[in-house]
């Protein structure tokens, strides 16, 4: 639907939470990717980046793995889950409602919470330019 007082298309979030989430979030943290053939491959490397920064992906944080075309709300998964720092790996925030410019890590603070918008996982895996920038981005996110 067009409305000429926003600069932009106006349109109804989809409803509702993602169906795959594991995790306790002990430390509110959301990880945020794309279901897909490389899975069990994207949690080892999770694992490892969050080791990195003292944390643990089951203990500490939600997996949650969106599928293409099923709807889902930012604002929904917040509401339940109040999580301090949510990284989207490959994953478009837009999809889940979230409007807002992030360029490829570079965390934003956004009504308390950290955002930060990074490249696929196997990606990030095969390339040291993007495992050196979200490096850089979760140090900023996670003081050692």
């Amino acid at each position: 639907m067009e409305n000429s007082f926003f600069s932009f298309p106006v349109f109804q979030a989809p409803a509702g939470l993602p169906e795959q989430i594991s995790g306790q979030n002990a430390r509110g943290i959301a990880l945020i990717t794309m279901s897909g053939a490389s899975d069990a491959a994207d949690e080892s490397f999770l694992e490892k980046i969050l080791s990195a920064v003292k944390c643990d992906l089951r203990r500490d944080a939600l997996l949650i793995k969106l599928t293409p075309q099923k709807p889902w709300r930012y604002s929904a998964l917040q509401q339940k889950f109040a999580c301090k720092q949510v990284l989207f790996f490959g994953a478009d925030p837009v999809s889940g409602g979230l409007h807002l410019q992030m360029e490829l890590y570079q965390p934003v603070l956004f009504r308390g919470q950290w955002l930060l918008r990074a490249q696929p996982l196997s990606v990030i895996a095969t390339d040291k330019q993007h495992k050196a920038q979200l490096w850089s981005a979760l140090q900023q996110l996670f003081p050692v």
